[in-house]
């Protein structure tokens, strides 16, 4: 089962929707999703302040404490991806789909197996690339991607 579908089993479970094509829900769902999306992002926020206090070792058990805030972001994390995948759902997007187009635009990005940086680390598109936005727009719509 791909992730998607475990995502939207648990919404359907939950009396959420989980439209099967592409939608704008309503109001009401749109602001519960982004709220949710803010709470996670909030909680991820702490871990990593966890995670920042237990690599000082300020008088804790460096094991224990790093174990602890490592633990608190893996679930942050999670928390977030699996809002992330139920947003997705409640506007009928395929995420699973997506990801893997937005992954194939990226891997164009390498020349000669390798991304090119600019000074600043940040990863530089090559002559030529395109973004992904046509084929998410014909994987969700039909048609052709131009």
């Amino acid at each position: 089962m791909r992730y998607q579908e475990k995502v939207e089993q648990f919404m359907l479970a939950g009396d959420q929707d989980a439209p099967l094509t592409p939608t704008i829900p309503d109001a009401n769902t749109a602001w519960l999703r982004m709220n949710m999306l803010i709470s996670e992002l909030n909680e991820y926020k702490e871990a990593k302040s966890a995670c920042t206090y237990a690599g000082l070792n300020l008088g804790t058990d460096r094991t224990t404490a790093q174990q602890a805030a490592l633990v608190n972001m893996a679930d942050a994390l999670a928390d977030m991806v699996y809002v992330i995948y139920g947003t997705a759902a409640a506007y009928g997007i395929d995420l699973d789909n997506v990801l893997d187009i937005v992954h194939d635009a990226n891997m164009r990005k390498l020349v000669d197996g390798k991304v090119v940086k600019d000074e600043h680390g940040k990863i530089q598109k090559p002559d030529g690339w395109t973004p992904p936005e046509s084929e998410i727009r014909a994987a969700m719509f039909g048609g052709s991607n131009a």
